[in-house]
């Protein structure tokens, strides 16, 4: 019996009925605890006494609770009253996409967007194992915020994240034609394998998601008939005339993808929903104009899995031009950029030795993994079973390394040693490694790791590619002395001799020695500012204050044999560990970074990224942070065309500008006291960054903690002033969150002290908890937890989580979650209760604060063109060298 307005099923009150389908009815009510409007999905009474229909209702709950995201209806509760069944979801305001279809096809944008916004919520699905398998306009809600995915009540989790099926589903493919109710699914968007009773898959969903673009962007059923039995002689048989054959309108480029979405074979449509959400990306920044190549619609470029072919496509045409042509073209440089698409981030990449591949860290809604490319296919792959690669104290540089073979990669992840096969696969555990800093793969099967920065534990060790527990190897200097701070081994083409960093004693210098194999005796070669790498056909590749330089060298001989050649300037390095962003392969193919140091505008923007006013002029600015009164705002600022940074004050009522440090080195991550005359901040003036107390008076800034083996980069200052919370990286794990108390013995004192990252830590308003930003999950997401109390902790994001930052009164905190500036509603007392996360605005880049109002946002904006983002790939460097 439909239910009256003013039942009650628990704590619901219902309101009015908003529909019903085959599972049940759907009513607006009013929850009397949080005084809120809610939807409650209620299992149709008929229906409620089968187990197979009772069964799907329970696994709509489970699958829609799995998970958070914004473009999905939220849960907020399951319950029976009464023998009645129900969900609690969130009220949705506007009207089903099948409503809006009623009067036509959408608007280009509209179908890009929505595509994009619903192909982003399946993905979080199948990342959770969760197939929806009744993707359909009805179940689609489109509303102020966009496009909602509705009803997982036909989901099922996938045999790898589920375990075995039940009796329904296993009957509903033995007879899937025959009888009634075993079709699962709205027939008209089913995929052929659905159709047939064969096991649904992700894919299964990309044939509906294609068929809901067609008809969104066309206004008409991509499969129609007569009949039940028609139609589905229509999806088995039949192809849809392009998109651009009944809207001219509609770019070419979305018939290809969608031709990819409803191949008839699951193995030839595009294999992950991801591929598609890129593509998607891709075709609405270029206003579908050519953004897909007739020659990447073929059937291997489908099962190539190719997200990045857009924003390679040109440079990486003229790559297999040249590769293809060989010798008949002339041997000259050629340097071209590789853009990552979306809000994908690229940070540090490898060629492989035999020059046919490209490897990356990359960065996406939080998730760091590793992406290879092989450079004689448009296509690139996420390397599945990589994510939490370690990041080192200056970027993922080292973070990686290749075999001589060119077929596997050797990685650092949560304190271990791994190998994963260069074409995917699962990952091997070779050893613990929580100290290692960088390593390099003999080709006789030999590992080298260097541990430079773990106290007793500093040196040069090395393992089987096979695995096994890392033998120390003594190494020694001219003297006779052993040396323990080393960095960066790599191999010479002998296979023998390695060459490796040796910090000097002071631990101010760096130095290139070589060494080999069964012998601890090794030879100086060089003074150097970065790690080194061999090229052939005789050099030495290093970096000297941002210039990429090619040094004559006889590997032989282990000598130098004359000046060095620049290659290229403005190269990302960092002095202090020799981190420095290039590679080369043995082939003449080269790929490098650059430093970033492009010009930045500070605006303050409203909460809805509304332009307020700008501040100061476009210089390298970093981390601005606001003081407590929002009167005045420190930031880092890059010095031109060095590594070497310094903390300015602007006075905002003023508009003047003064500057706090000038010593030579990188000063780092200011933060504010409490009272607002004194700011904390890191600086290397003395060796590895550390923590720096400096007033505003003018008086010299003084070391709070001493230099050592660990980073140090303050996160915040608690309200009371009793504590400053920083982040550590823990060379037998990752960074961690740690209290340096400024009273007492002023002991430090562990937060967040695990193996996996735990960093970008900030004090509630009260000081009784902290936000910060940890990877357990795979993923970097932003967490609440009690401060020096007990009581529960609780993740805030689901998409990727970054620089949390409150309100002054702690009933809100705002997130990055890839591009998007998120808020969530928070409240705090002994327990923690959070809201929905809700989108505001999106920032142009990471780096940001927030007043403590709330009500206005410091964005970092760039100036002009930051090719820092990009890769930078050279073909024939070495005959650059003789122009």
């Amino acid at each position: 019996m439909p239910l009256t307005a003013g039942a009650r099923l628990g704590s619901y009150e219902i309101l009015s009925p908003l529909g019903a389908g085959g599972m049940g009815e759907v009513y607006k009510a009013r929850d009397t605890r949080l005084d809120r409007t809610v939807a409650i999905k209620v299992l149709a009474s008929p229906l409620a006494a089968t187990p197979e229909l009772k069964q799907r209702f329970e696994r709509e709950a489970r699958a829609i609770s799995a998970f958070s995201h914004p473009h999905i209806c939220t849960l907020h509760d399951i319950g029976n009253d009464g023998g009645v069944d129900f969900l609690v979801m969130e009220y949705l305001e506007g009207e089903s996409l099948d409503d809006l279809l009623s009067h036509g096809p959408l608007p280009t944008d509209q179908v890009l967007r929505f595509a994009i916004q619903i192909a982003g919520a399946l993905e979080k699905a199948h990342r959770q194992g969760i197939i929806h398998r009744d993707l359909k306009p009805g179940n689609v809600m489109i509303t102020q915020n966009g496009a909602k995915l509705l009803d997982f009540g036909l989901a099922k989790q996938s045999v790898a994240a589920g375990g075995a099926q039940s009796d329904l589903e296993t009957r509903t493919r033995v007879k899937a034609l025959t009888a009634q109710g075993t079709i699962v699914g709205t027939c008209q968007y089913m995929a052929p394998e659905q159709l047939e009773g064969r096991e649904a898959s992700a894919r299964s969903d990309i044939f509906a998601l294609g068929a809901l673009i067609y008809e969104m962007a066309s206004g008409q059923a991509a499969f129609s008939g007569e009949s039940q039995a028609s139609i589905i002689a229509s999806i088995l048989k039949s192809q849809p005339p392009n998109i651009s054959a009944v809207v001219a309108v509609s770019p070419p480029a979305l018939d290809s993808l969608v031709r990819g979405c409803l191949a008839k074979d699951p193995e030839e449509r595009w294999q992950t929903v991801h591929d598609v959400r890129l593509q998607l990306e891709a075709i609405s920044e270029e206003d579908g104009a050519s953004a897909l190549p007739a020659m990447i619609t073929s059937r291997r470029w489908l099962n190539e899995r190719g997200p990045w072919a857009l924003a390679l496509g040109i440079g990486m045409a003229a790559l297999l031009a040249i590769t293809q042509l060989g010798r008949s073209l002339p041997q000259t440089p050629a340097r071209f950029l590789i853009a990552p698409p979306g809000n994908t981030t690229l940070h540090y990449g490898l060629v492989s030795p035999d020059g046919r591949r490209l490897a990356f860290v990359a960065t996406t809604n939080g998730k760091t993994e590793l992406w290879t490319r092989s450079l004689d296919v448009l296509a690139l792959h996420v390397l599945a079973g990589t994510e939490g690669i370690r990041r080192q104290s200056a970027g993922y540089a080292g973070t990686f390394f290749w075999s001589p073979d060119s077929k596997s990669i050797g990685f650092f992840a949560h304190g271990s040693l791994k190998m994963i096969e260069a074409d995917g696969g699962p990952s091997q555990t070779l050893c613990d490694a929580p100290g290692v800093d960088t390593g390099a793969w003999a080709p006789d099967g030999t590992i080298l790791l260097a541990v430079g920065q773990a106290h007793d534990k500093e040196g040069l060790y090395r393992i089987p590619a096979t695995g096994g527990t890392p033998e120390k190897i003594r190494l020694t200097d001219e003297n006779g002395k052993d040396i323990k701070f080393v960095f960066w081994p790599a191999m010479l083409p002998d296979g023998k001799h390695f060459l490796f960093n040796q910090d000097s004693p002071d631990r101010g210098e760096l130095f290139l020695r070589a060494g080999v194999m069964g012998s601890s005796s090794t030879q100086r070669i060089m003074p150097v500012e970065s790690r080194v790498e061999y090229a052939a056909p005789g050099y030495l590749l290093h970096v000297r204050q941002g210039t990429l330089l090619a040094q004559p060298f006889d590997a032989g001989k282990l000598r130098l044999l004359g000046k060095p050649a620049p290659l290229a300037e403005g190269l990302g390095y960092y002095v202090g560990t020799g981190t420095a962003n290039f590679s080369t392969s043995q082939t003449g193919l080269l790929v490098y970074q650059l430093l970033e140091q492009t010009s930045r505008q500070l605006v303050r923007v409203d909460r809805a990224g509304r332009d307020v006013e700008s501040i100061g002029e476009s210089m390298a600015y970093d981390s601005p942070r606001l003081s407590p009164s929002g009167r005045l705002l420190v930031s880092s600022i890059g010095k031109p065309q060095t590594s070497e940074t310094d903390l300015w004050m602007h006075d905002l009522a003023r508009k003047s500008m003064i500057r706090l440090t000038s010593e030579a080195g990188q000063a780092l991550w200011p933060v504010w006291s409490p009272d607002g005359a004194s700011i904390v901040f890191a600086a290397d003036w003395d060796g590895i960054p550390h923590l720096f107390l400096q007033g505003l008076d003018g008086a010299k800034a003084i070391p709070l903690l001493p230099s050592g083996p660990r980073v140090q980069f303050p996160m915040d200052w608690s309200p009371d002033g009793r504590f400053i919370l920083y982040a550590m990286r823990d060379p037998m794990n990752d960074w961690d969150l740690w209290a340096l108390p400024l009273q007492g013995d002023k002991t430090p004192i562990p937060v967040a002290d695990t193996k996996f990252y735990e960093s970008q830590g900030t004090f509630s308003p009260d000081g009784r908890w902290i936000a910060y930003v940890s990877d357990e999950s795979g993923a970097r997401e932003v967490y609440i937890a009690p401060f020096q109390h007990a009581g529960e902790r609780k993740r805030v994001s689901s998409e990727g989580g970054a620089e949390p930052r409150w309100r002054h009164d702690g009933r809100e905190l705002f997130y990055l979650s890839g591009s998007r500036m998120m808020s969530v509603a928070v409240r705090l007392s002994d327990s923690i209760e959070l809201a929905p996360p809700t989108q505001l605005f999106s920032p142009a880049e990471p780096g940001y604060d927030v007043s403590t109002d709330g009500k206005t946002f410091i964005e970092r904006r760039p100036s002009g063109p930051d090719d820092s983002r990009f890769p930078v790939v050279m073909l024939n460097w070495p005959a650059s060298l003789k122009q």
